[in-house]
């Protein structure tokens, strides 16, 4: 494991207003290398703090991308995933006023991620994403979403919040995130957070995959008091958004329910799950 090894660079006349406030980006990387080479080449986050924590995949690129681009480095010795990962980095980290967790995979312009920062300040959030978009521009199902309930799941995978946008859906639709519903949890790829919001609400659940690590994290937050919003004015480009395509989400979803509704709840709302994956199949839908 190598600690923290050089502080950023301090970027002239830049295009972020609380510039002169320490913003600390913290990347995840597990093979995706390129991609975090892209992000620092780009220069978009030149005058940020940005740490590099290797899931134990290519500590040696990586370790040369810091030395280069002169970032905060974290190699870890196993791939604790990304939660693990998270929680590893922050406890090492020097404290910054606001913490951005970026996907390697997402790109969000510096003007976008200044207007994001304003907002986080002025509105007193404890975190705040904007509307993750695919490269072809549609609105990624995913970005935010309701509490973990029978009958969020109900209203989500049965098409209930589709047809009515009061209903509030394990995952928000699309409409709902273009009116700015208020969330309950927020992806976690392009996460805009208070410094101290994962000391003052816990550490992102290590146990939970995919979606619901960030589930997870968001309930047990706002059940304390913590506050969410997702900006969907402004966009950002999740280019591997498609968690959809894979199984792992379904059944890390369905644990979850469980343990929070219980065994009765958290299985019919698995059901519903199931039941409403399976028609939208059927209708050559995904997700």
């Amino acid at each position: 494991m190598s600690l923290p090894a050089s502080s950023t660079t301090t970027g002239s006349g830049s295009l972020d207003p609380l510039a002169g406030e320490s913003l600390l980006v913290v990347m995840v990387n597990y093979r995706l290398a390129d991609h975090i080479e892209a992000q620092l080449v780009q220069g978009r986050l030149a005058s940020h703090r940005v740490l590099l924590i290797d899931n134990a995949s290519q500590p040696e690129r990586i370790r040369d991308l810091a030395r280069r681009h002169r970032t905060e480095l974290l190699l870890l010795d196993l791939n604790h995933g990304f939660a693990g990962a998270v929680n590893r980095g922050l406890a090492v980290a020097a404290p910054a006023p606001q913490v951005l967790l970026l996907n390697p995979d997402v790109s969000i312009d510096a003007r976008d991620l200044a207007v994001l920062r304003k907002e986080l300040l002025e509105r007193r959030l404890t975190a705040i994403t904007p509307l993750l978009v695919t490269p072809e521009g549609t609105t990624q199902v995913g970005t935010a979403g309701g509490p973990v309930s029978l009958a969020a799941f109900a209203a989500y995978f049965l098409c209930v919040s589709h047809l009515f946008r009061q209903a509030r859906g394990i995952f928000y639709t699309r409409r709902q995130l273009a009116a700015g519903m208020e969330p309950t949890w927020l992806c976690m790829a392009c996460l805009l957070g208070q410094g101290d919001a994962f000391a003052r609400y816990g550490p992102i659940p290590e146990r939970e995959l995919v979606y619901a690590e960030d589930v997870a994290w968001g309930v047990n937050a706002r059940r304390h008091g913590a506050r969410f919003a997702v900006l969907s004015d402004v966009r950002a480009v999740h280019e591997q958004g498609a968690a959809g395509a894979s199984w792992r989400w379904r059944g890390a979803l369905a644990r979850l329910a469980k343990r929070e509704i219980g065994p009765l709840g958290g299985g019919l709302a698995g059901a519903c799950m199931w039941l409403g994956l399976g028609l939208r199949r059927l209708a050559g839908r995904r997700f």
